[in-house]
Order: structure tokens, then C-alpha cells, then sequence
């Protein structure tokens, strides 16, 4: 009986430490944060699949490993190359197919997970290569959910085939301009004759001009002056031309802006109480946003920054339909849109000079 202990204990804890793995890589949990309705039934079916096949994939390929280890170990030489070529020849064979396979079920997690937004791009790159042929099906349905991320998801797992289809997207002038500043960002990073020349005649469209698309901003009408604004209620962005991000003066990052937009809208500018049908009383901003760039600054960059701002009203617009309706904000109509969107307003303002 020991003797049998012994010889399978190698085998028992790789086949533990393989189910224990991909047990907490498909938790459930990890991407259902905030699940609504068939959310979670798609959400358990598409992880519960992923588990079962890369569970069963990776059982046989560690369990090969360790067989071919032992007899290393033993000086069973010969042996122990052909296992070890045997697991190799496995694990880029089946592993293809596996991946082909799964890619199906890394595309229900995407499209029926609910976590932060730094996170919605993680099951594209953990399926990899194998989902771009479906994500490019999907990106040219103008109402795909996370169609944004789906496009920067491309660009992470450099699918170039995709190149023709976002090619389409950036130069369709009744396309979203968030979407085709993506589509344009993915075509740049993909290093192909056909991806340049969507960029380049993109580039001719808009101006018709050698400087491209960075010059776009530049070109601006000029704007209505605004009402004035109290100082202490302004928050200035400047997006330079070197791609650097000054708010009120401050060097800034990227990565910062959102949170940066979301304090300055809760915590820093004035309030006044407000009487909002449903919800009564609620303090209400009073801040705005100015958005400025200079004449070099990068279009897409800009744009990007723009997208922050945005995202950042976004999410706490969801905050208050949490709070007051226990639903989502995308779920909200009528009065209690109305509601929402009157408690947290979105005061941006482009191109203005600010005194």
C-alpha cells in the first residue's frame, strides 16, 4: 500500500495543484462583481466550460511531465525523451485546438462580465490569439456591448487580421468618434502595408492635408464664450502636444485622470442642494470642466482623454442609480434618467480659453 502511495503521490498532487489552479482562475466570483439577471447564468456556463476543458487539457499535460521527470530521474533516458517529446507534441497540438475552443466561452465571459474597467479587457488577453477571428465578427455590430474594449483587445493580442474590419470602422464617417480613435489607435500598432495605408487615407479625409489627423483639434470652430465660472469650480485640462496632461497646472497622468475628474466633481468644487423629484434634496456640482489642447496635440491621445472624463461621470452616475434605484445606470428611463443625470451633470467645455 505505501509503495502505491508513493509511486502515485507525484501524480495525485500535480493533478490537485492543476484542478486547484483553473478552479480559481474560472471562479465565478472574479468576474461578477455586480451580475444582473441572465448575467450570472451565462457567466457560470461559459467559466464552468472553460475549467472542464482547460482542467482535462492541462491533467494530461502535467501528469506527462511528471511521468517524463521520473524517469529522468531514474536514468530511464530514452524513455523519458520520447514522454517528454510526446508532452511537447501535445501540449502545441491539442493546446491549438483547445484554445479554438474555448475562445467561444472567453467571449461569453467578456460580453456578460460586470467589473471595474481596467479589468474588462482581462478575458480577451487570457484567451489570446484564438478569440480574434470572433471579436472581429462581432466589432462591426455598431450595438456590440464593450465594442470600445473588444477593439483594444485586438490591438493587446495584435490580431492583424483584423485589419480590413477596423479599417471599415475608421473610415465611416456615421461611426462613433470614441470608436474610430480606437479603431485608428489598433491600426497603428499594427505593423502591415494595409493598416498604414488606413491610417494615411483616414488622415487625407479629415484634412485633406499632410498633417493629419493631429492637426484636428487645431482646426476647431471657435466657440461661444461661456458664463463665467467661479475659479475654485474650474478644473483646466490642458492635453499638451507631447502628450502630457496638466490639470490646474499639475502634471498629471493618464492613469490618474478619472479619479482625479470624480474628486474634483464630489469633493473639491462647491455644491448647491438641489430638490430632485424621487430622491428630494441632494447636493449638486457646480463645477466645470474645461478641456483645452494645443495645436500639436495628438488626436487620438486627445480623444483618449476625453473618453476619461467621460468615464468618469459615467461611473459615478452608476454610483447614484445604485444608490437611489438599485440598478444600473443603463437600465434607468423616464424620470429617474432624468433624475440621475440632473445629480450628476456633465459640464465639459472644449477649445475654451480660460482667464
Amino acid at each position: 500500500m505505501k509503495k502505491i502511495i508513493t509511486k502515485t503521490a507525484p501524480f495525485l498532487i500535480s493533478s490537485l495543484l492543476v484542478i486547484g489552479y483553473w478552479k480559481m482562475r474560472t471562479w465565478t466570483p472574479n468576474y461578477a462583481w455586480d451580475p444582473q439577471g441572465k448575467e450570472m447564468l451565462m457567466l457560470d456556463i461559459a467559466l464552468t466550460s472553460l475549467f472542464f476543458y482547460k482542467t482535462l487539457f492541462w491533467l494530461v499535460a502535467a501528469n506527462l511531465l511528471v511521468f517524463g521527470l521520473l524517469q529522468l530521474i531514474k536514468k530511464n533516458n530514452k524513455t523519458a525523451g520520447v514522454v517528454l517529446a510526446l508532452t511537447l507534441t501535445y501540449y502545441f497540438a491539442l493546446g491549438r485546438v483547445i484554445d479554438q475552443k474555448c475562445a467561444f466561452f472567453y467571449y461569453a465571459v467578456f460580453q456578460n462580465q460586470s467589473v471595474a474597467e481596467e479589468y474588462l479587457i482581462r478575458p480577451i488577453e487570457e484567451a489570446g490569439y484564438a478569440i480574434g477571428p470572433l471579436l472581429t465578427e462581432k466589432i462591426i455590430d455598431k450595438n456590440m456591448k464593450y465594442r470600445g474594449y473588444a477593439i483594444l483587445g485586438l490591438q493587446k493580442i495584435n490580431y492583424e487580421l483584423a485589419t480590413l474590419k477596423l479599417g471599415e470602422i475608421l473610415l465611416d464617417p456615421l461611426e462613433q468618434e470614441g470608436i474610430r480613435a480606437d479603431s485608428y489607435e489598433a491600426l497603428k500598432s499594427f505593423n502591415n502595408e494595409i493598416a498604414r495605408k488606413y491610417v494615411e487615407e483616414y488622415d487625407r479625409q479629415v484634412l485633406d492635408t499632410k498633417e493629419g489627423i493631429a492637426a484636428l483639434l487645431a482646426e476647431r470652430p471657435e466657440l461661444e464664450k461661456p458664463e463665467p465660472v467661479e475659479v475654485e469650480n474650474r478644473l483646466i485640462i490642458l492635453v499638451s502636444k507631447d502628450d502630457k496632461i496638466h490639470m490646474n497646472g499639475v502634471l498629471t497622468g493618464k492613469s490618474e485622470l478619472r479619479n482625479a475628474v470624480k474628486h474634483f466633481i464630489t469633493e473639491t468644487s462647491d455644491k448647491t442642494e438641489v430638490e430632485l423629484p424621487l430622491i428630494g434634496k441632494q447636493p449638486v456640482s457646480k463645477g466645470s470642466i474645461y478641456l483645452q489642447n494645443e495645436k500639436e496635440t495628438d488626436y487620438s491621445f486627445y480623444i483618449a482623454c476625453q473618453n476619461e472624463i467621460k468615464a468618469a461621470h459615467l461611473e459615478l452616475r452608476e454610483t447614484g442609480a445604485k444608490k437611489f434605484f438599485n440598478t444600473k445606470y443603463k437600465n434607468l428611463e423616464g424620470d429617474k434618467l432624468d433624475v440621475i443625470v440632473a445629480l450628476i451633470p456633465q459640464r465639459i467645455r472644449e477649445g475654451v480659453q480660460v482667464d
